[in-house]
Order: C-alpha cells, then sequence, then structure tokens
C-alpha cells in the first residue's frame, strides 16, 4: 500500500513539475496569440446578440492579433469611431448607444453611453439564467457621484449567455427610472469555462465584497488572458494580453491601471477599457519577469529584469531591477546582483534544472518587488529563500542592500553577508522558496515597523547551489535537488519587522495547499487571499486563517500565477 502511494505520488509531482516548466517556458516564448480560426479577431471578441446593440468597424485597423490591439494608434481611431457614434443621436437612458467590447480588451465588456436631464448616478444588475445576479454602481471621471453625461463599460455578463441588465438612473432627490437591455457576448476567447468549482470551509465569516483578479492562468493551448471573478466563481470578464501574464494589476491615480501584456510591454488602460498607452521593453536590453510596480510618486515603474546581454554572454538570468520612465519609456537599470552580491555569484555555480531556465545560472531568482519609498525597496528571492530591502541611487553602481531576512545557513560561508540578517524573535521554520511578499503599513506601528506578509513555499529549490547545501536547518537531511519535489504543505506567512531592534517576528501562519513555485497571498480587507498557484486553486480565508471558500478550475487549467482580490471602486465602480 506505501508503494503504491509513494508511485501515484511521484507521478502526480512529475506532473506538477512538468506543468511548471510549461508556464515558464512559455514566458520566453511569450508572444501566444490564442484561436488560430481564419475568423477575424475583433468578430470573435464582439457580438450583437442583444437588443440594440452596436460594433464597430474594424476593417480599417487590420487588427489580425492581439497585439494588434494594443497599439495606440488603433485604440485612438477606435475612440474616434465612439465619438462619431455619440455625435449621431441624442441617446437617453431610454435609448442608450451601447456597444460591443470597443476597444476588445474586455471579451464580455459593453460601452454605454447616455444623458440625462438632470444629474443622476447610475447603477446595474446583471441576471443570467442558472447563475447568480451581479449588481454594482458605476463610477464617473473624477468620480463625481452624480452626473448628465453618462459613459461607463458594464462588467459582468456571461460569455454565450443572454444577459438581462437593468440600468437603474438616481436622481440627487431620489428619483428613480431604470432601463432593460438583452445582451448575448461571444464565447470566452481563451477559455471554455464559464465558472469556478467552489468549495465552502468551515468559517462562517462573510466573504469580502470584490473581484478576483486571476492572473497567469495557464489553460491549455489557448491564448493568454487575465480573468475577473466573483464571489459565487463566476467569470465576469476576459481580458485578453499578447503573452506570458499581467504580473499584476496596479491603479494609478488618474483613474487608470498598468498590467503586463507580454514579456517586452506594459499597458495602461482605463475605466472605459481603452488602451491610453503601452510601454516598451522590445528595443531595449531587458526582458520583464514575475513582477513591477509603481514607484511611489507614480513617475515611474519599477520592474524585475533579465539582461539579455548578461543572458547571452554569461548565462545569468533573473537578477536585475529596471526602472522605466512613465513619460519618455526610457528604461535604466537600477539593480544588478551580480555586483551586489559577488561572492554569492562565485559559489552559486550549479544550473538551474526545474523550469524554463533549464541550463541557466538563476544564483537570485527575484520574484517579487515592493516600493516602500522612492529610495528602498523590498525584493523576494526564490532561488536563495531571502528577503531582502535595498537602497536605491540613480544607477545599480549605487543600489546597496539595507537588511536580509533568511535562515542564517543560507549565507554561511557566502561573503560577508551575514551581518546583514535581521534576528529572529520567535521560534519558527524560515520561510523558503517564497513569492508574493507584500510590504504593509498600520498608523498604529511604531517607526520603523510594518508587516511583510507573503506565500512561503516551502520548497526548498536551490538548483544554483544544489551540489554544495544542505537543508537541515529546515528539517530535511537532504540536498536541495532531492528536496525540490517533496513539499507536502505551504504556508501563509506573516512577519511583524522592526528595522530600529534589527528583528523580526512572526505573526501568524498556516497551513495552505502546497505549491513548488509561483502562488500569491493578499491581506484584503479582514480577510486573506491565498492562491496556490500549482494547484490551479485560490481561497478567502477569515482573520484567523480559517477558510471561507476555495476556488478551483473544472478543466483545462494547470496553473494560476497569482489571484489579487480588488473592489475596483473608482474605477469600474462607485
Amino acid at each position: 500500500m506505501n508503494k503504491k502511494k509513494s508511485l501515484i505520488g511521484s507521478v502526480l509531482l512529475l506532473f506538477g513539475i512538468s506543468s511548471l516548466f510549461l508556464f515558464y517556458s512559455y514566458k520566453v516564448a511569450g508572444e501566444s496569440e490564442g484561436d488560430s480560426s481564419d475568423t477575424p479577431l475583433a468578430d470573435l471578441l464582439t457580438s450583437t446578440n442583444g437588443e440594440n446593440i452596436e460594433v464597430l468597424d474594424y476593417t480599417d485597423l487590420a487588427i489580425t492579433q492581439v497585439s494588434d490591439i494594443y497599439k495606440e494608434k488603433n485604440q485612438n481611431k477606435i475612440s474616434d469611431k465612439l465619438t462619431k457614434l455619440e455625435s449621431e443621436h441624442a441617446y437617453t437612458l431610454e435609448n442608450p448607444l451601447v456597444v460591443s467590447n470597443p476597444y476588445l480588451t474586455n471579451t464580455t465588456g459593453l460601452y454605454v453611453y447616455f444623458t440625462t436631464e438632470e444629474a443622476t448616478k447610475i447603477t446595474y444588475t446583471i441576471q443570467t439564467k442558472g447563475y447568480a445576479s451581479f449588481s454594482q454602481g458605476l463610477a464617473n471621471d473624477d468620480n463625481e457621484e452624480y452626473t448628465k453625461t453618462h459613459v461607463y463599460q458594464i462588467i459582468g455578463s456571461i460569455a454565450g449567455l443572454e444577459n438581462n441588465i437593468s440600468i437603474t438612473s438616481t436622481s440627487e432627490s431620489g428619483e428613480k427610472k431604470t432601463t432593460t437591455i438583452t445582451y448575448t457576448p461571444p464565447a470566452y476567447y481563451t477559455t471554455d469555462n464559464n465558472a469556478y468549482t467552489v468549495e465552502d470551509g468551515t468559517s462562517t465569516t462573510e466573504l469580502s465584497n470584490g473581484l478576483y483578479a486571476i492572473i497567469g492562468n495557464r489553460d491549455e493551448e489557448k491564448g493568454r488572458a487575465t480573468y475577473y471573478v466573483d464571489n459565487d466563481g463566476i467569470v465576469r470578464a476576459e481580458i485578453p494580453i499578447v503573452g506570458y501574464n499581467s504580473l499584476r494589476l496596479v491603479p494609478t491615480d488618474d483613474q487608470q491601471m498598468y498590467y503586463a501584456i507580454s514579456s517586452s510591454k506594459i499597458a495602461k488602460i482605463n475605466r472605459l477599457g481603452k488602451v491610453t498607452q503601452v510601454l516598451s521593453l522590445a528595443n531595449t536590453d531587458y526582458v520583464l519577469h514575475h513582477d513591477f510596480v509603481l514607484s511611489s510618486d507614480g513617475k515611474t515603474i519599477l520592474a524585475l529584469a533579465t539582461s539579455k546581454t548578461a543572458e547571452e554572454e554569461e548565462n545569468i538570468v533573473e537578477d536585475r531591477v529596471v526602472k522605466i520612465n512613465l513619460l519618455d519609456g526610457s528604461v535604466s537599470e537600477v539593480v544588478n546582483f551580480e555586483t551586489l552580491v559577488p561572492s554569492l555569484y562565485e559559489q552559486a555555480t550549479d544550473l538551474e534544472e526545474h523550469s524554463n531556465n533549464i541550463g541557466k545560472l538563476d544564483p537570485i531568482h527575484l520574484n517579487t518587488i515592493q516600493v516602500v519609498d522612492n529610495g528602498s525597496i523590498i525584493v523576494s528571492s526564490r532561488e536563495t529563500s531571502t528577503i531582502m530591502k535595498l537602497s536605491l541611487g540613480q544607477s545599480s553602481e549605487d543600489a546597496a542592500i539595507t537588511y536580509m531576512m533568511a535562515d542564517d545557513s543560507i549565507w554561511e560561508g557566502i561573503g560577508e553577508y551575514r551581518h546583514l540578517l535581521l534576528t529572529k524573535t520567535n521560534n519558527f521554520l524560515s520561510q523558503a522558496g517564497q513569492h508574493s511578499v507584500t510590504y504593509e503599513t498600520d498608523e498604529t506601528l511604531k517607526d520603523g515597523q510594518y508587516y511583510l506578509s507573503m506565500f512561503s513555499n516551502n520548497s526548498t529549490v536551490m538548483d544554483s547551489r544544489s551540489s554544495s547545501y544542505d537543508w537541515e536547518n529546515f528539517g530535511m537531511d537532504t540536498t536541495a535537488k532531492e528536496r525540490s519535489s517533496m513539499g507536502e504543505t505551504s504556508y501563509y506567512y506573516r512577519y511583524l519587522v522592526d528595522e530600529t531592534e534589527g528583528t523580526y517576528t512572526l505573526i501568524q501562519s498556516f497551513k495552505v495547499p502546497y505549491s513548488a513555485y509561483i502562488s500569491s497571498v493578499e491581506q484584503y480587507n479582514d480577510n486573506i487571499i491565498v492562491d496556490s498557484g500549482a494547484q490551479a486553486s485560490f481561497a478567502e480565508y477569515d482573520e484567523n486563517g480559517t477558510l471561507i471558500r476555495r476556488f478551483s478550475k473544472k478543466s483545462g487549467t494547470k496553473f494560476i500565477y497569482r489571484t489579487y482580490k480588488m473592489s475596483f471602486n473608482g474605477f469600474y465602480f462607485a
């Protein structure tokens, strides 16, 4: 019986590692364009099925693949077409202009335009047979609650089914008027499923309000997209992208949002679905990977990157941080770990064996970046199971390590870095192979204190030192090479960091489904969102770590890179 269990487990683990290999290799290939049929792409992403639903004419735009959608010139021409349509009639609540996914950035989205005689606010409800209803208030430009001119993107219609959409205007005096439209969107472009399966836990806490943003969902051989999923597991939006994954969704102060659309491009999109800016690294020395974040002054993006030159000449990958200027798109390197921790590179000389980087030197393998202020960042290194705070300057030569958080044994015998390690104040198993480290502040904390939460994969993958490092301090008398596929559980970890005292304390932890790679956690309102990436599932827990509900894909999905919950208030919703 034990041998049979072991064999089954080994087969499942082999399948999981193979799937993860496909995930990482897909990143480098990068640009999958999805459906290969002869049907024009715009026809696959729009539908006239419904009551007075308009579809734009795209024949003059030469949109044949997803990358064409993300061309600013095409988006501006689409905007001109909408402006022309709006000027042709006096659209009212009773007779609104309704256009199917005009910017081609949300497969089931609707663009709605009308005016009212007095200032009103707008709410809507979508009802679809066999599914829970979906209701939201709609945000206006500058988040004005009441207005006479109404331009919105309605999200939430379910693909391939008839949706009854009730749109209600409410005046400042409380007078209400409602109109109803019907709409049957096209099937989703990148998935055949309209919903995730759900499993309720034992917690009686209510799920938080918002939508789960499913990032890096790898679904068979179809194209790539980011999905919005509601609390019932229903897919409410599909955002097609060119390749790789969106990394994260980053809201801005001007009611817009950044997300990656490939390993070389980041797009900025507004609440109506229009792409207003595309930042490209295609003609630079860098390729994006894993993560990016907006600087605290909102003027630059800081992103994790691989240097093409370093990969070509030294076989080194995933160890740089670059700064992207949002005004002119210029790219500069601000961190190079090869010069920051040279002693590590002298000893971490074994080649990668477990991802798309097979055969490469991957001594650091950055997977998260967080901004503390304009002069410092926090990064996560999977390969060294280390979290680091860095101070930044104008170039990578100015970067310096402020501190590190890791098991002491990781850095034993590696240069003069151990003095940078913060001290644990309680006894716990150090994070191992952690992902999605998140920086959080609280006004009740003292100066120099803050929280760091993370998905501790409990995966001891360190191919770069597989011949020299032993994981005994982690309770395993095996080498990294042997341990890499033997994990049984992962953890949610939350630290209280005290820079003034030079300490960190594990203040909360609980077990979560095992994932050797990828995955994410998020402190959202009073609940905790956890994505066990290799399990292709995500879940919401209460503040004590008790499961409220788990979501998993019905079929096809090999893994989910990250899941973050977002209210989208002030963006789509009011």
